[in-house]
Formats: structure tokens, C-alpha cells, sequence
């Protein structure tokens, strides 16, 4: 199948060291569907180097696997921990890199922007934003996991981002 005749694949993530959330929806003529979602886990005990490489493994078997044309990361917003917002900016850094390397377009998306494209309303809860996600899916109940329900949303927010980004250009 060819790529013209078929569905936009966006991937949303949401990026972190011990769990990045993920979501590849599909932009399809008659509106959004989920294809998969989850969180990538990595252990705290392993080597940094190695947390990372293991995300960006799992990234790029995402990329071949649902054949991505888009991507969005959540930007990063830390107020606290200074050597929390290293590690997640480290492990955001390379999920960049490997999008970048495979010519995948990239957007990023403030929070309060994800919510209000979701929920249309910049200081939504994670709940309602989780759950209007779901509804916008179709699926019956939002994800268990908090990264896969913002990773979701996060591809949600880019399916209405880039065909705008895409008529400027």
C-alpha cells in the first residue's frame, strides 16, 4: 500500500527515563484511530547509557513496525527537580535523534496545549484529558497507564498540528 493512499501515522510520546508513553494513531478520512499504545519501562539499576538505548530500540521498532509518518513529543516542564529534568531531557534528546534520523517530521507540544486541543481547555486534569482521549478513540476506557493516556493525547494534539504546520510550509 502506498503511502499516499493510505492513513497518516502519528506517533505521540511522552517522554521520560524510566517510562516513556507512547501512542501511534492513525489520521484516517473519517477521523482518529488508536493502532497501539503502552509505556516503554526501563530499570532503575540499569546503566543510564543503557536505559536510553533501550528506549531508543524500542522507538525505532515503532517506527518500522506502523510505518510512522509523523511524531510529537510533549515538551518538557519541570518547576522541582532539576536532576529528574536532566535525565528525562537525555532520554527526550534521543528520541529526537532517532526521528530525526528517520526523516520522521517532528512536533513538540506544550501541556496546556495538549489539553486544550484535547479537552479545549489549557488546565484540564490528567483525568479528563485521559478521558476524552478515549472518547475521541473510540476506545471504551482510557489507558491504565498516566504516559500511555498523555502519549495518546500527545498524537491526538499533532493529528490537528501538522496538517496546519504542512499548508504554511
Amino acid at each position: 500500500m502506498e503511502r499516499a493512499s493510505r492513513s497518516r501515522h502519528i506517533l505521540g510520546l511522552d517522554p521520560g527515563l524510566a517510562r516513556v508513553g507512547y501512542a501511534v494513531v492513525a489520521a484516517e478520512s473519517g477521523g482518529l484511530r488508536a493502532l497501539t499504545y503502552g509505556v516503554i519501562h526501563t530499570k532503575a539499576d540499569c546503566e543510564h547509557a543503557a536505559r536510553i538505548d533501550q528506549i531508543a530500540t524500542a522507538v525505532e521498532e515503532l517506527l518500522v513496525e506502523y510505518r510512522i509518518d509523523e511524531a510529537a513529543l510533549e515538551e518538557l516542564f519541570f518547576a522541582r527537580n532539576v536532576t529528574s529534568a536532566l535525565s528525562v531531557a537525555q532520554a527526550r534528546g534521543a528520541l529526537i535523534l532517532v526521528l530525526e534520523r528517520a526523516g520522521v517530521p517532528i512536533v513538540t507540544c506544550a501541556p496546556s496545549s495538549v489539553k486544550l486541543a484535547v479537552c479545549g481547555n489549557g488546565r484540564a486534569s490528567k483525568r479528563e484529558v485521559a478521558r476524552m482521549s478515549a472518547r475521541l478513540l473510540g476506545l471504551q476506557e482510557p489507558p491504565a497507564q498516566a504516559d500511555a493516556a498523555d502519549a495518546l493525547a500527545i498524537a491526538i494534539t499533532a493529528s490537528r498540528i501538522l496538517p496546519v504546520a504542512a499548508e504554511i510550509a
